[in-house]
């Protein structure tokens, strides 16, 4: 339990993670190894009952002190959130407030989306691309890590909070530097007039539970943890509770078995459950009902200069498959099956594809049917719409992103952008990265825009010069949690390469240069 397992990468709620965990041979025979040996030391002591009860009280002792040590920890963090736990609860009904003529502009973060899906989704599914009128489709996006607390301060705050950027500036926090990149659309906005909407930002405050203290120096901003206001009280919460006192019991179990055993009795999230109700659909339904509600949501007032609306969704970050697209309806994944673009078959064999495909059309879909609201309105035409994921995810289907060295798929980040008044669905292949959003945003609305908080010029350039990614084999639970994290710096696992992106084409091997981490 101590010595093995340990890197399995995020886990919810719920106890499911990102990824079932795998383990190679070898950590499985050392492991069955130390298992054997350690059975066989405990035959031998039980001969010399004395020599029995002194290690037996070693082991008690050892216990007790590590289960203080943990359930202090567990109950600092909970003291922390029940102190504060006003804040985290909504007064009124979020809104999101637009102007019937003005200008808006949307800031839709989709975690985790797989952006080489697009062309499948929208050739499988033409009443959902027809929607998406007016958008461009950019291929060739990349984002800046593997992470969504290494790659976010980027997409809000501009090139100057890439993680080398905000290493750089060691003399800060990394909780400060995020707020800052967080900070620096809506504070531009309001200072144009705008009206601000903000919906379940990534790890503001640095904190699992959107800390919005630092926005209130913004005038006319509204955050809101629409999530937990949406699903408060619901059977979802009700339901999420029993499959969570279940899967504590049968996770203690699955930690303290032999790595050979633990794949089976985590059985993909179900942990040997044979009940339905126990499949790892809430979170999926949890963050779909936000995209559902966004027309209720939704408030059109002619005295407003302009509304800027900012919001992370994670429907395709809490994966699983779905039955006829479904969400309210999950499934196994029961067989491989294929996909087409239009011109290139792709072939759908592993769970993990399954899911992040399935959570991708449904996300889309139902921002498609919001697009159509925005229609139905009138204000589709008179609103910039970007549609963004922090990152990409190793689904091991686009051979042109899967290198020697580095599984790029990590790092090809979805874009998509919908101007004022623009028509036509277009594919544009020109480089672009996810840092490339506040820029997008503040055209045309900010004459030569600079970043409030350090007075640096807010645009593209830096993209055409040195860009840095961090890569590592593992899921990197330190690099991607806030509190192990807690100083100036990031974490990086052992394993971390660095790379340096040349030359404006992230599918050409060629492009991607091992070097040293960069000073």
């Amino acid at each position: 339990y101590l010595f093995f397992g340990t890197d399995t990468g995020n886990i919810n709620t719920t106890l499911v993670f990102d990824k079932a965990p795998t383990y190679s041979l070898s950590q499985q025979l050392i492991n069955i190894a130390i298992v054997l040996a350690i059975l066989a030391a405990c035959f031998l002591l039980y001969r010399f009952k004395k020599t029995v009860k002194i290690v037996m009280i070693a082991a008690i002792m050892a216990m007790i002190t590590i289960s203080g040590i943990n359930a202090k920890k567990v109950q600092d963090s909970f003291k922390m959130i029940e102190a504060n736990i006003s804040a985290y609860e909504e007064a009124a009904a979020p809104k999101i407030r637009l102007s019937a003529d003005g200008k808006n502009v949307m800031v839709i973060m989709l975690d985790k989306a797989v952006s080489g899906y697009i062309p499948y989704v929208f050739n499988e599914f033409p009443e959902i691309a027809e929607k998406y009128d007016g958008f461009v489709y950019y291929p060739n996006t990349m984002s800046f890590g593997q992470n969504t607390l290494k790659t976010t301060s980027a997409l809000f705050g501009g090139y100057e909070y890439t993680p080398i950027q905000i290493d750089a500036r060691a003399d800060e926090t990394l909780a400060d530097k995020h707020d800052e990149a967080l900070k620096v659309l809506p504070e531009l906005f309001s200072r144009q007039g705008y009206t601000i909407t903000l919906m379940d930002l990534p790890f503001a405050g640095w904190s699992w539970n959107e800390d919005y203290s630092s926005f209130e120096d913004i005038d006319n901003c509204y955050p809101y943890h629409v999530k937990d206001y949406l699903n408060n009280g619901s059977e979802t919460i009700i339901n999420t509770e029993n499959r969570r006192n279940r899967n504590l019991f049968m996770y203690s179990i699955f930690k303290c078995s032999p790595l050979s055993f633990q794949y089976w009795i985590y059985d993909n999230g179900n942990y040997l459950s044979v009940s339905k109700d126990l499949v790892n659909k809430y979170d999926v339904v949890e963050n779909y009902k936000v995209l559902e509600n966004l027309d209720d949501m939704t408030v059109v007032n002619g005295d407003y200069i302009g509304g800027l609306l900012i919001i992370d969704n994670d429907t395709t970050h809490d994966l699983t498959s779905l039955a006829n697209f479904d969400p309210y309806t999950p499934c196994e994944f029961e067989g491989s099956y294929y996909i087409s673009d239009g011109n290139n078959d792709l072939e759908i064999w592993h769970s993990y594809q399954n899911a992040s495909y399935d959570c991708l059309v449904v996300a889309m879909r139902e921002l498609g049917n919001y697009m159509d609201y925005l229609r139905d309105i009138g204000v589709y035409d008179n609103t910039r719409i970007i549609i963004v994921s922090d990152h990409g995810t190793s689904v091991g289907l686009f051979d042109d992103l899967i290198f020697n060295d580095v599984n790029a798929e990590w790092y090809n980040c979805l874009l998509m952008v919908k101007d004022f008044d623009s028509t036509d669905y277009v594919t544009d292949y020109s480089f672009m990265t996810n840092a490339d959003v506040p820029t997008i945003a503040l055209a045309d609305i900010v004459d030569n825009p600079t970043n409030p908080y350090t007075g640096t010029p807010i645009n593209s350039k830096p993209k055409y010069g040195d860009l840095y990614v961090d890569y590592t084999n593992e899921v990197e639970w330190v690099g991607g949690n806030p509190e192990m994290n807690p100083g100036n710096t990031f974490g990086y696992a052992d394993d971390t390469i660095w790379f340096k992106v040349i030359n404006g084409n992230i599918f050409d091997e060629k492009n991607w240069i091992k070097v040293d981490k960069p000073s």
